[in-house]
């Protein structure tokens, strides 16, 4: 009995192991189902659940055959029934994980594959964060590989689709459950959201809308043009006919080019009537290749042999040594020895022992092989040796008689720095400096072209136009709210305006430049200043010159400053030799520059044309207007008060004390008088600005106003612009009244309060206010147009007559100051009735 008893506590204990094994497998099946790392796992407990099974089996029948009553028969039995039911179970869930595949795969037919045993790296999906520019992509690689895959299950799919999104589609996906039945709803709903023909081709647009070429280099061509075609290709794909918009894709990838690369897609297609889409995108791919395949190679000049007028250009590396400072480089890249003067750079050359010539080693001028001299003053020594020669300097001529008879030049290995290089010149009696000038055709008001006369110069912000020019033009001048300066701070207060110009290139049709130039009284002297004998400058022979005239003094129409001068420039150079000037090649063909020589004396005047500009903000003219009816406190009488026995106050008035002498003026008036007038006799450009023969303007400028002499009559002129009704729009207009005698008091008062009801509806810059500010706003103009545009003498004779008797019949309701607009059109309106009764009484 009691060995029946312990045969049975033992096989119960052996089924109990056998039981948790399959219990485990269980578990880890379910768990499978959500975790995919647990599913290998899985995968080998289910293996041994077979074998486990059959010996549970096995010693639980061991097990009733010493079991005596029916209880603990029926106990026995419900631990098999769970166990059964964990078995069964566990066989399901590895079927519809694992069985599905395997009977896909037994139902395919043999495939026979002839390739080598490469590993292909594995097929990566990037994770979709909600930009629609990547929804095609990612599309395509989750349904192909799985969403289309029928070994996964749904809920496999379902967590494979959950950590491939994020940002907007993750929270998206968040409030759809994680089971197998949900898969098909998620997955409908991302597509439902992302798969929409319409925002896809939109977003395509936009970003060929939105690009734009920050500088004209390989990456960023590369950028845009990688854009452009991503985005065609896109629309392709969605269905559109992009082949049917060929011009419009043209013309929108040519307005995102520079001018610099226009020009050149013109010259190279220019002949072409109607160059396509593919064109355009060919020649940048083409400038994309040329720019990446020179952009890291550093700049070397080579000069042809004998001939000193001409640069051509090819890209070396360098591994020389300094001697100075040991560094990768020649000595005329040092930086150490382009710091030091000229006289101790030619000590270390000589105490180096290196060539003047070519500043190298190893042998002197004598035997130097270079072709190439100074290239001031065309000797045969080093550009860097050179020194200009004083009549007082007694140490530069010996330091330049130590290699008179030793000439050098720059190796042609040798790159000199343009950071650190000077270009001095000086005027003699025997030589000029000739300015780049052209001639182009400019655009009038009415669209036609004219020829006019222009000089390039690069030294200036700002581009300037003849007035005489801007009106033979019929050019619209809008007002000028910048201040112009010049060398030394000068500062120009003559500027006319500013006015929209548009030029080309003479007797061609491209490429138009447009800029706005400021209008002046006159830009410089006829350039140059005397005629120029240029038969013996053969470097400048076959080339098509931008002034056919460069060498005749005439005016200058148009001054093209660094905006406008960097887009013009072309490859190529032309040096002439010492006393010829320079030929740079533009878009309106070559123009000439450079100091010369001259038969006859020059004048010492010289003219330099260096100029900024400084923009008014709105907030300085806002302060100037509130600034302009404030009172200035002074203190002219704080010393001249006294008091009187009878308890008054006494104020003494500002005058002088004694009269001026001007006795035995008259000769010394009289010398100065002819001495001015022998000065204008000698300046030509001076005698119109003080000539009394000249028509005068109708009117006089006093303090804000218009006064007419003739007609002693005053009037204000409003220069109020047309734009939308926005807050800066309002108050720059209102920064523009300017009133110091108080004649616009009704408006000002009305344009101050008007600003502070803007501040306080918090009304953004560019925004539209409320109804009734703009109510008042255009009330307000019409009023500064119609009421004050002209205040006439009768006019204000009759406003201070009504006045006058207005304080003498009311003496507690006196009027005083300026008038107002209610007592001018009362006198307006005395007057018409006046008229009125006088010529029709009847």
């Amino acid at each position: 009995m009691a060995m029946a008893a312990e045969n049975l506590k033992r096989l119960e204990a052996k089924r109990s192991l056998y039981a948790s094994r399959i219990t485990e497998a269980y578990r880890s099946g379910t768990s499978a189902r959500t975790d995919l790392l647990e599913r290998s796992q899985f995968k080998a407990r289910f293996e041994g659940l077979e074998r486990a099974f059959e010996k549970f089996g096995e010693i639980h029948n061991n097990m009733i055959m010493l079991l005596k009553e029916d209880e603990e028969f029926e106990g026995q039995d419900i631990v098999r029934r769970e166990i059964d039911t964990f078995y069964y179970k566990t066989k399901a869930l590895y079927n519809d994980m694992f069985q599905a595949s395997v009977s896909v795969e037994n139902a395919r037919p043999p495939v026979v594959r002839n390739e080598s045993n490469v590993k292909l790296p594995k097929i990566s999906i990037a994770v979709f964060d909600g930009n629609l520019k990547n929804w095609p992509t990612f599309y395509d690689l989750f349904k192909k590989l799985i969403h289309e895959n029928t070994s996964l299950a749904n809920i496999e799919k379902f967590q494979y689709l959950l950590s491939f999104v994020d940002k907007a589609p993750l929270n998206l996906l968040k409030g759809v459950p994680l089971t197998e039945d949900n898969y098909s709803i998620a997955f409908d709903s991302l597509v439902k959201r992302y798969q929409n023909k319409r925002l896809l081709a939109t977003n395509a647009l936009n970003e060929m809308s939105s690009i734009t070429l920050k500088n004209p280099s390989a990456k960023e061509f590369r950028a845009l043009l990688d854009t452009f075609s991503e985005s065609v290709s896109s629309l392709k794909v969605l269905g559109f006919a992009v082949e049917h918009w060929d011009f419009l894709l043209f013309n929108n990838l040519l307005q995102k080019l520079d001018v610099a690369t226009r020009t050149d897609f013109e010259v190279e297609y220019g002949a072409k009537e109607m160059p396509t889409f593919q064109n355009l995108s060919d020649f940048l791919e083409n400038k994309c290749k040329a720019l990446e395949s020179v952009q890291h190679l550093p700049l070397k000049v080579m000069r042809k042999s004998n001939n000193y007028s001409s640069s051509s250009f090819v890209n070396t590396l360098s591994t020389n040594t300094c001697l100075m400072c040991k560094g990768d480089h020649y000595i005329p890249q040092c930086p150490s020895f382009l710091a030091k003067p000229t006289a101790d750079r030619f000590s270390f050359v000589k105490n180096n022992r290196l060539c003047v010539n070519c500043l190298r080693p190893s042998h002197q001028v004598k035997t130097c092989t270079s072709r190439y001299r100074c290239r001031t003053c065309q000797r045969r020594h080093h550009s860097l040796l050179h020194v200009t020669r004083t009549a007082t300097d007694s140490s530069v001529e010996a330091v330049d008689s130590s290699f008179s008879e030793l000439p050098a030049a720059t190796p042609s290995g040798v790159s000199t720095s343009s950071a650190t290089t000077t270009l001095t010149s000086t005027l003699g009696l025997e030589t000029v400096v000739l300015l780049a000038t052209a001639i182009v055709d400019i655009f009038d008001a009415k669209g036609n072209s004219h020829a006019i006369r222009v000089l390039l110069d690069s030294a200036n912000q700002a581009n300037f136009i003849n007035e005489k020019c801007a009106h033979r033009l019929c050019l619209t001048k809008r007002s000028l709210t910048t201040a112009i300066f010049g060398l030394n701070q000068m500062h120009s207060i003559s500027a006319k305006g500013v006015a929209a110009c548009a030029i080309q290139p003479h007797k061609a049709t491209g490429p138009i430049f447009s800029f706005d130039a400021i209008v002046i009284s006159k830009l410089c002297q006829d350039l140059p200043t005397f005629n120029i004998n240029a038969q013996n400058w053969k470097h400048l022979d076959n080339l098509e010159l931008a002034d056919g005239n460069f060498h005749a003094d005439k005016s200058i129409d148009l001054l093209i400053g660094a905006e406008v001068f960097a887009h013009v420039l072309k490859e190529g150079r032309i040096i002439g030799k010492q006393g010829e000037p320079t030929a740079l090649n533009t878009v309106f063909g070559w123009v000439l520059l450079g100091k010369i020589h001259s038969s006859r004396e020059t004048t010492k005047r010289v003219e330099t044309y260096c100029t900024y500009i400084n923009e008014a903000t709105l907030p300085e003219t806002l302060h100037k207007f509130w600034e302009v009816g404030r009172t200035v406190r002074t203190n002219l009488s704080g010393n001249r008060v006294s008091y009187s026995r009878e308890g008054r106050f006494m104020v003494t008035l500002p005058f002088k004390n004694s009269e001026p002498d001007l006795r035995n003026t008259f000769p010394l008036a009289h010398r100065r008088f002819l001495l001015l007038e022998t000065r204008l006799l000698k300046n030509l450009d001076l005698q119109p600005s003080v000539s009394f023969d000249k028509e005068e303007p109708s009117f006089i400028k006093v303090l804000g106003l218009h006064w007419n002499p003739d007609k002693d009559s005053f009037s204000y002129k409003c220069q109020l612009n047309d734009k939308p009704c926005t807050k800066r729009n309002i108050l720059s207009d209102i920064a523009r009244i300017f009133d110091p005698l108080g004649f616009l008091s009704p408006i000002t008062l009305l344009a101050k309060n008007l600003m502070q009801r803007l501040w306080e509806s918090k009304t953004n810059w560019d925004e539209v206010p409320a109804n009734s500010i703009v109510k008042v706003w255009r009330q307000l103009k019409q009023e500064m147009q119609l009421r004050f545009s002209s205040l006439t003498y009768i006019q204000r004779i009759l406003g201070y007559t009504s006045r006058f008797i207005h304080n003498c019949r009311h003496p507690t309701d006196k009027h005083s100051g300026s008038l107002t607009s209610k007592e001018l059109r009362a006198s307006l309106m005395y007057l018409v009735k006046h008229v009125q009764t006088h010529n029709f009484g009847n």
